[in-house]
């Protein structure tokens, strides 16, 4: 429908956006704009952020149109290429062309991906909207019953931002798409939330299973936050390689103590008291998981995953340390909330990038 249109058309502009490739959209503005003639890409210097923007726009305004024509009613199998084909004629740019035509693809698991930003972007929008609109109405695929091929359709979001390695997160692109989609809802908007996320994520830990990545790696990065899929995949890459580190496994088991030890508790952004931090063994791991962090941080922001985990492993022999000296589960409710929270500090420097204590070795 036309509202479907204009939707995905505002959601491809903020993925546009997010990415650096066209201008970030403003407020509520009319996207009709883009079928104007102000807002002909001939108008602009190619490869500018207007340009850019205006085939972007241009592009998602017009994808659907063929959808109305005979040829397409006759022959389905032909929309997006008949749309490619008529917005030539009409004397649309080329890339608004490209883009029509490839928006479809993939048009099966495994196929063809498009091979324009345009293209690529307003594939995810499409797709997405789909996904959240179905289960934003209560229609979530179930078993082999899934009308509206929405796995397919997840699958394709996934390898075309991987294909192209866009740096977006999954989870904000939901939110933003329920946004738009917010009158049409008749779920609870955090619910849909919840449901799209764990359908991406389920999606994403099987293709990559099938890429041949190994499943401990996957599921430890899975169980930190994932959402930016570029980064998740380099950080289960990264996670790999650091298997081979000699303290891989002693930290391995020492990250497991923490979380076990853990279990059930919730700390939010709680920090230890310094002045309960009585053993010398409790302050000299307080000690170091302070002067580590903002280097675990620094390298984690460059993208430098093999410094992050072996910056990691510098803190095994202290955590090991704790634990052979220092009683955690105490009587004194203070000291051992404390404690906890210690701990808890310890599981943040790891928790946020992979949970080691998946890992197999």
């Amino acid at each position: 429908s036309y509202e479907k249109v204009v939707r995905f058309t505002r959601l491809a502009l903020y993925i546009g956006g997010k990415i650096g490739y066209s201008e970030h959209p403003g407020g509520e503005e009319s996207v009709e704009v883009f079928l104007t003639e102000a807002c002909a890409p001939k108008n602009f210097p190619p490869n500018t952020p207007r340009y850019n923007t205006c085939v972007l726009g241009r592009s998602a305004m017009l994808s659907k149109a063929d959808l109305v024509t005979g040829m397409v009613g006759e022959f389905p199998a032909l929309q997006g290429r008949m749309g490619s084909i008529y917005a030539r004629l009409s004397g649309e740019a080329d890339e608004v062309a490209r883009a029509i035509g490839e928006h479809y693809k993939p048009s099966s698991a495994g196929g063809e991906l498009p091979t324009t930003v345009p293209g690529a972007i307003v594939s995810i929008a499409d797709r997405l909207d789909t996904i959240v609109g179905c289960f934003g109405t209560g229609l979530v695929p179930t078993g082999a019953h899934d009308p509206y091929a929405l796995r397919r359709h997840a699958l394709g979001i996934i390898a075309i931002i991987l294909d192209r390695g866009f740096r977006l997160r999954i989870d904000e692109l939901i939110d933003k798409s329920i946004e738009l989609l917010s009158d049409r809802l008749t779920e609870d908007g955090e619910d849909v939330k919840r449901g799209v996320l764990d359908f991406f994520k389920e999606r994403l830990r099987n293709q990559l299973l099938s890429q041949k990545l190994p499943f401990d790696a996957v599921d430890a990065v899975l169980s930190a936050p994932w959402y930016d899929m570029v980064d998740a995949v380099a950080r289960i890459k990264a996670l790999e390689r650091f298997k081979t580190h000699p303290a891989c496994p002693a930290l391995t088991v020492a990250f497991k103590r923490v979380s076990n030890i853990l279990k059930g508790f919730g700390f939010m952004d709680e920090v230890p008291k310094e002045d309960l931090l009585k053993d010398p063994y409790e302050r000299e791991l307080y000690k170091v998981s302070k002067e580590i962090a903002p280097v675990i941080e620094a390298h984690w922001k460059a993208g430098d995953y093999k410094k992050v985990f072996e910056t990691r492993a510098s803190i095994k022999d202290r955590i090991d340390a704790f634990f052979d000296h220092v009683m955690v589960m105490v009587d004194d409710r203070e000291l051992r909330f404390n404690r906890l929270v210690l701990l808890n500090s310890i599981r943040k420097l790891y928790f946020n990038i992979a949970d080691i204590s998946k890992l197999s070795v």
